[in-house]
């Protein structure tokens, strides 16, 4: 109950100012976004970055006939890399609330708004730009460019060298967090506080790879999109409570981001988040979630996501051990396509499922020795 009455207090003190630099970049990111459309729409069409009609083999290299089955729409052209929108409105919104003060240095009101901080969010934007690089150039070579790097099954960088990418740049996060800010802590839900030393440093690592392994969530209209703003929003909410307002107001920022991105993304889907945009984001969301110190929460904030490299996993181990596969085709969600569900019911129940999963993350986090 105490926990509570201070949660309550926290949020009852919170001051005009704040709530405007809370709320403010995520409208901002939303209209960028919205606005700029079109304008990616036009270089997606003149670069071709169309999005393949099939998929031509699943990733133990074997033909992936039945997943081909269910992505060859007549008529609908789908492009790639739309996780731009996400990442030029989050970005424009921050180097517009870091220039003001810039431009108008006697605005005390201006330099209050600023969200770019050394103890908040320079990391986790890093992650974001960072993580949107690598997603780009593995897009760029799926859609046939970029062709003098390696490739992978599926026409993009290899794993390898994916996994590589984003090993350096969560090894800059957790050295960051560790060295830096001091933290060398996990806490554990109605347990507490526990201290790891130096093992935080792996223990960093491993969150932001787990992260990352959720990145094949993408393929349906909106799914990982509405699955990253509502994980997003649960960090912002966590974040506020936490009175780490830049946090929040990133977290938003992006949040409105992928409301741009969404907008344009209900079916029929123009552009799919992909790599450009999922691979930021979600390295974003686990960086956010280090820093907030609510790691723990994040596979149960992330369960819908986590279904895919489960799924895929199973079907791998029981077509090698067992010669036959449990799944039609792994991920879940297209072995859903796959028994009959259309599109739009797949998408629709996983965002219920991710709202559910937000609001049990929330529990836990006010009941669970957080604050």
């Amino acid at each position: 109950m105490n926990e509570l009455t201070e949660t309550l207090r926290v949020i009852i003190e919170i001051t005009k100012l704040d709530v405007i630099k809370i709320l403010l970049p995520g409208l901002v990111a939303l209209l960028v976004g919205l606005f700029s459309t079109p304008l990616f729409l036009k270089i997606m069409i003149k670069y071709d970055w169309r999005k393949k009609k099939s998929v031509s083999r699943a990733i133990d290299g074997q033909p992936a006939t039945l997943t081909a089955t269910i992505d060859n729409e007549e008529n609908k052209i789908l492009y790639r890399a739309g996780g731009l929108v996400v990442l030029t409105g989050t970005m424009f919104a921050v180097v517009l609330f870091r220039l003001l003060p810039v431009f108008f240095p006697d605005s005390s009101t201006l330099a209050q708004l600023n969200i770019l901080s050394r103890s908040q969010t320079m990391i986790p934007i890093l992650m974001f730009l960072g993580g949107a690089v690598i997603g780009f150039v593995d897009d760029m070579m799926i859609v046939d460019r970029l062709q003098w790097f390696k490739k992978f099954v599926g026409g993009g960088l290899s794993l390898k060298i994916r996994i590589f990418g984003v090993l350096i740049l969560a090894g800059l996060c957790s050295w960051w967090l560790y060295a830096k800010l001091d933290i060398n802590s996990v806490i554990v839900p109605f347990i507490g506080d526990w201290s790891i030393g130096w093992w935080y440093l792996p223990f960093a690592l491993l969150v932001i790879l787990g992260a990352y392994g959720t990145s094949n969530i993408d393929g349906v209209d909106g799914l990982s999109g509405g699955l990253n703003a509502t994980a997003f929003l649960t960090m912002g909410t966590i974040a506020v409570i936490n009175t780490q307002y830049d946090i929040a107001a990133l977290c938003f920022a992006i949040v409105g981001g992928l409301l741009a991105f969404l907008w344009f993304n209900i079916p029929p889907a123009r552009f799919m988040n992909s790599e450009t945009g999922y691979v930021g984001q979600i390295l974003c969301l686990a960086t956010i979630s280090l820093f907030i110190g609510v790691p723990l929460l994040l596979p149960l904030i992330l369960l819908p996501s986590i279904t895919a490299p489960v799924t895929v996993a199973i079907q791998l181990f029981s077509k090698k051990f067992r010669h036959k596969k449990v799944f039609l085709a792994a991920p879940m969600h297209i072995h859903l396509q796959l028994k009959g569900w259309p599109k739009y019911k797949v998408t629709m129940r996983y965002w219920i499922i991710a709202q559910v999963c937000a609001l049990a993350g929330l529990a836990v986090y006010l009941t669970g020795g957080f604050l």
